[in-house]
């Protein structure tokens, strides 16, 4: 009764709806209902395991990827153990609580595992569409949020009203904040993958919506003036570009280069007429001219510099072990007691470096284990190298490097499931288009 149950066509069919609705909450509601996207992923992992033939052989064959984040989390709960024992406890407990971090690190990669019974390309295709739709309809609220349906009697008005405000900042969103660099990263892929969209759909009429999802999403992105995941993109976008001519036919080829000549125009045009892009460029400047003369001080750059160096400056408080997971307020006071005026400030605005600090070598090595697992794991098996997930994955490091994106329910989920679908099915997404796209 038990095996009818788990190989109905119907429970199959449930699974893969499930699969496809965890794309559109990663880009819509899953940054600010982390509990409403965490409670769905339980019930799916429960129904995958519940509709798997072999449960332990799935998990197994992700025991390398699974077995690191386990390891991890025992780490940092022996290291939270030997503080307390020791005394050493500083302040309250700061985010990325244990439970937190088990939903995170855990439960994600166990989810994904299991789908390898019945996901294919074509399946992971969807799953990226539902999540460019779930991004592009989230932002199109935020923007109703912020200046109602002004946009469509006074275009140019409102254009300039969501420069001048960046498009919302950190703002109260659905009960709660929605931090605006988690917010401009989740935008930056999903205007990647419906790039992608661009040149590889099925037909026309399909590739002109995707275009127009791609030029809304980019809109919103570049309104945003989120310099770490606009580079992110930038960066990704290269990469992208690479790997579409590689694949493209010659007259493919030239719709992506008139592309990049339209999108470079519209990009200098911006900088050259548009008040709050030359006001953010000169800001840059002056953070690297501040930089250069040793004043720390500025609105862009700087600060970040001092707050590297502040921390690195107690690298023997946490360079081997690190100061455990509850770090948010001996970080508070280092700031506090600095002479670079960086007390207004409470975290170290890298995950790389948030986690050396919270677990020494063992948690920076971790970090960069996920970021890269997927890229040496593809590259181990003696394949060309991986445009598509490095496209990606350079999105979600360079965010990283400039802000604690795993340390936030509003970026975690996604950086998450997307890292464990790419080291798991990385042979999957070169799939997702034919070897000469538009053949």
């Amino acid at each position: 009764m038990c095996a009818v149950f788990k190989n109905t066509t119907g429970l199959i069919r449930l699974q893969k709806i499930g699969f496809l609705l965890l794309g559109f909450l990663l880009g819509s509601v899953a940054p600010v209902w982390g509990n409403l996207f965490n409670g769905v992923l339980i019930a799916l992992t429960f129904l995958g395991i519940m509709a798997s033939n072999n449960t332990l052989a799935s998990i197994k064959s992700g025991r390398v990827y699974i077995g690191m984040n386990v390891l991890f989390l025992l780490y940092f709960a022996l290291h939270t153990i030997i503080i307390l024992t020791m005394g050493n406890m500083e302040g309250k407990p700061s985010y990325s609580m244990f439970e937190a971090l088990s939903l995170g690190f855990i439960l994600i990669p166990v989810y994904v595992v299991l789908l390898k019974e019945w996901l294919t390309p074509e399946l992971i295709r969807k799953f990226l569409a539902c999540f460019c739709i779930g991004c592009l309809v989230m932002q199109v609220y935020i923007l109703h949020e912020l200046i109602g349906f002004w946009y469509i009697t006074n275009l140019k008005e409102s254009m300039y009203t969501l420069v001048m405000i960046r498009f919302g900042d950190n703002r109260p969103i659905l009960g709660t904040v929605y931090l605006l660099e988690m917010r401009a990263m989740g935008m930056a892929v999903g205007a990647l993958c419906s790039y992608f969209f661009v040149f590889t759909g099925r037909n026309a009429g399909m590739r002109i919506v995707w275009g127009i999802i791609f030029a809304l999403l980019l809109l919103f992105l570049v309104l945003t003036v989120t310099k770490s995941a606009i580079l992110g993109f930038i960066l990704g976008f290269i990469i992208m570009n690479v790997y579409l001519f590689r694949i493209s036919t010659r007259s493919r080829r030239w719709g992506i280069i008139v592309c990049l000549l339209l999108l470079m125009g519209g990009g200098l045009f911006s900088l050259l007429r548009v008040e709050k892009f030359g006001r953010r460029v000169d800001e840059i400047k002056q953070d690297i001219a501040n930089i250069k003369s040793g004043n720390l001080q500025g609105e862009t750059i700087a600060p970040r510099v001092a707050i590297y160096k502040e921390t690195l400056a107690h690298l023997d408080e946490f360079g081997l072990w690190g100061v455990g997971v509850y770090a948010k307020d001996r970080v508070n006071n280092w700031f506090a007691n600095s002479e670079m005026e960086i007390s207004v400030y409470y975290n170290v605005h890298s995950a790389f470096l948030q986690f050396w600090v919270q677990g020494g070598m063992w948690g920076l090595f971790f970090v960069l284990y996920l970021f890269f697992a997927s890229i040496v794991k593809y590259w181990k098996k003696g394949r060309e190298f991986p445009y598509f997930v490095s496209a990606f994955v350079m999105i979600f490091f360079i965010s990283s490097c400039f802000c604690v994106t795993l340390s936030k329910m509003n970026a975690r989920p996604l950086i998450l499931f997307f890292l464990a679908l790419f080291y798991f099915y990385g042979d999957m997404f070169p799939v997702l288009v034919n070897k000469k796209t538009g053949n």
